[in-house]
């Protein structure tokens, strides 16, 4: 599934992007080693571990640990990128851990601790570490290169990535019940969602650039 999802937003993007991406071919060359850890962390071992999780947690287990990034996000910003913690990022992790919580609770946060630990929640910790990681790296790595580009980048790595354990097997063949999920995933909420946080890290570190330079 993960595999056929960034392999459907590769196919889609290479008639748009493939142009710029050749245009910008010499920064590419110079930053691979960066967009290649971002498409690991991002596309790869994020939502990859997130799937294999799913054999052996609960769907209320993995929105509850998913539910840490922005809390993960503030504290690796903090060690990484040398930022203090903010009072409203702080208040926003919190708040939205805490609203997961209540939610998948019904209403009672404190019946989640009757949950029973499985490997799955240990697969899903590292994963939402990894997807935490790779929005603080995001940020850190200035790159001179056009969203768009940046992510077609990503997703070529992420599709290499991907690419052995797929061959592993067992692979399920595409078919009428699972088709509109593949799209689903290639298109919308890979492609969409995606670059929208690449575009928003990438305003970031433009506006860096240009503080730093006054």
């Amino acid at each position: 599934m993960l595999f056929l999802r960034w392999l459907l937003a590769l196919a889609v993007m290479t008639p748009f992007v493939l142009p710029a991406v050749i245009r910008h071919r010499d920064e590419i060359r110079r930053q691979w080693p960066k967009l290649a850890l971002l498409g690991l962390l991002g596309m790869g071992l994020w939502q990859g571990l997130a799937y294999v999780a799913a054999e052996t947690t609960t769907a209320t287990n993995m929105g509850i640990l998913a539910a840490m990034v922005p809390l993960l996000t503030v504290l690796l910003s903090a060690l990484i990128l040398r930022e203090p913690p903010t009072l409203g990022g702080v208040l926003g992790g919190v708040l939205a851990f805490v609203g997961v919580t209540v939610l998948l609770g019904r209403g009672n946060p404190l019946s989640l601790l009757q949950l029973q630990v499985a490997l799955g929640d240990a697969l899903m910790v590292v994963a939402a570490t990894c997807y935490a990681l790779y929005g603080v790296m995001l940020k850190r790595w200035s790159m001179n290169l056009p969203p768009w580009v940046m992510l077609y980048a990503q997703v070529c790595f992420a599709v290499l990535f991907l690419l052995p354990p797929y061959l592993m097997g067992p692979m399920t063949p595409i078919d009428g019940q699972n088709i509109g999920l593949i799209l689903y995933a290639g298109i919308p909420a890979s492609i969409i969602t995606t670059f929208y946080g690449c575009a928003q890290y990438a305003r970031l570190a433009l506006i860096n650039r240009v503080f730093l330079s006054i």
